[in-house]
């Protein structure tokens, strides 16, 4: 009985997967961050096993994946009733967002008995090992050239996206070098579009 009982909550937990597809990102400006959750998630986690190969990090594989799965399971069901909650409650929206974000990681892995979906959002959003923050700045990484890959109105806060991913690969240094590439692209992308490319655009890449 236990185990058919371990079985169905499994089945019903890999269904609460489908909510990661159906979650557009969550982002003050829908319009930069306009795919699911799934679709970052998995595009995170083949930069992962890339960048792996590509610079022979000595981290623990394993976990830097787990993270990637499960930093943003707390954006499921996020929308319109944070918005709503803010407003009525005048509260700063990132604080209301990690709050809700945390309730929600705790209440499924509670629900389908898995503590390490909680442990490894709960890692990541601490960033106090250097997979979390390796971890963070494919987070950003990912999301930079998800825009650059996108129409020129997607670029319309510049500042915001030129700098981006700079603190997180501050971090995790040894990105650098493709980081640069990343912001020569930026620039190019920034060309295109007739603005102006700030010399601090520069400044971390060019470390």
């Amino acid at each position: 009985m236990g185990g058919k009982m371990s079985l169905t909550r499994e089945y019903e937990f890999f269904e609460q997967l489908n909510e990661l597809q159906k979650t557009r990102r969550w982002a003050e400006w829908d319009e930069v961050f306009s795919e699911s959750v799934s679709e970052h998630t998995y595009k995170m986690i083949v930069m992962i096993d890339r960048i792996f190969d590509i610079l022979d990090l000595d981290l623990d594989y394993r976990k830097c994946v787990r993270m990637a799965m499960y930093h943003d399971f707390g954006e499921i069901g996020m929308g319109e009733d944070v918005d709503a909650y803010i407003a009525a409650n005048n509260i700063d929206i990132m604080t209301i967002k990690k709050q809700r974000e945390a309730e929600k990681v705790l209440d499924i892995s509670e629900k389908y008995k898995c503590s390490k979906i909680y442990g490894a959002w709960r890692e990541y959003e601490k960033q106090v090992t250097v997979e979390a923050r390796f971890v963070k700045a494919v987070d950003k990484l990912e999301t930079v050239i998800r825009i650059l890959n996108t129409d020129g109105k997607m670029l319309e806060r510049a500042d915001f996206i030129a700098t981006y991913a700079d603190k997180a690969i501050k971090k995790f240094p040894r990105l650098i070098p493709f980081y640069r590439v990343v912001k020569a692209r930026m620039r190019e992308r920034f060309e295109e579009q007739g603005w102006e490319w700030k010399k601090e655009y520069d400044t971390l890449a060019s470390d």
